[in-house]
């Protein structure tokens, strides 16, 4: 079969790239011919590069602002990775690629606040065969109403899954059915031969936050002196930091995790990945990644 996967897998960080290069390898792995459908809201890269500028006062911040600017545009060139169609603007575009079906997610492509979140990842106009893979609906209050055209567009789904059960609570408010809860693709694929393992040679503190915890930094400071440890930030800039790899490629990312002692993250991919090689971690909670975390940790069963 030829599938298409609609994501947000041209989003500038690493757990969009993460989980969208595992789901499209997962279906070639399974014999079908895989595609990302190449149509991104407008202002994408204003928003990619918004999300980018993670320093604080950066306009007073000219190299870390160009840093940040440049770990961008490292994301737009490793979109090489994938196997995309030719760039589209409607759903009527979409309507005339020789797809047998679509895959929807998996990502917080649901999340009604998000800036990037529209009717076309709702497959509202969509006439294709089309299911969900993982999708997750974010914070979005699971009491939340559809509009008619997206829910008579999910009626249409051929199968809907889930990442976490908040989004199950979700559907099933607004279609009173209970779509199964599926793993998120990063879970399901080996990265091995993506990995790029970071030039610091002993066991580290590895440091992956959306936030920059500097209330939390006599702590961790302490706790590293103890136990003999670098502290090593990737993908943001830690000014207490051992080693700030700020401009890591995906591939530095996947493989800071192989050799850290310890993880200490804030993010979905952070907990996923710290599982993944089988790490310690300590997770720092952030409003607006509770949900997804915490459906995780149940799914797995890890308490502490």
């Amino acid at each position: 079969m030829k599938i298409g996967i609609i994501t947000w897998y041209f989003g500038a960080n690493y757990g969009a790239r993460a989980h969208s290069l595992a789901l499209q390898e997962i279906v070639k792995e399974l014999g079908h011919e895989c595609e990302m459908i190449n149509y991104s809201p407008r202002k994408t890269l204003l928003i990619n590069l918004i999300m980018n500028l993670n320093c604080e006062k950066w306009k007073k911040h000219v190299i870390l602002t160009l840093k940040c600017i440049i770990r961008c545009l490292k994301f737009v060139r490793q979109k090489k990775m994938f196997n995309e169609t030719n760039k589209i603007t409607c759903v009527d575009e979409l309507n005339l690629m020789d797809f047998d079906c679509l895959i929807y997610g998996s990502d917080e492509i649901w999340k009604l606040d998000h800036p990037l979140c529209c009717d076309f990842y709702f497959g509202v106009g969509c006439c294709k065969r089309r299911f969900t893979y993982a999708v997750s609906s974010g914070q979005t209050s699971s009491y939340e109403k559809l509009t008619l055209e997206r829910l008579n567009s999910l009626k249409e789904m051929s199968q809907i899954s889930v990442r976490d059960e908040h989004t199950q609570k979700f559907i099933y408010n607004n279609l009173n059915i209970f779509p199964s809860i599926v793993l998120d693709p990063t879970l399901l694929y080996d990265f091995a031969k993506y990995e790029k393992p970071l030039k610091v040679k002993n066991n580290y503190i590895l440091i992956y936050s959306f936030s920059f915890w500097n209330e939390y930094q006599d702590k961790i400071c302490n706790y590293a002196q103890k136990q003999n440890l670098k502290i090593v930030s990737i993908g943001r800039y830690c000014k207490w930091a051992d080693y700030s790899y700020d401009m890591a490629s995906f591939q530095e990312w996947l493989g800071s995790f192989k050799n850290a002692k310890i993880v200490i993250t804030d993010s979905f991919h952070g907990v996923v990945f710290a599982i993944k090689n089988c790490k310690e971690f300590i997770l720092l909670g952030r409003e607006d990644k509770k949900n997804k975390i915490n459906d995780l940790l149940k799914l797995v069963d890890i308490s502490k």
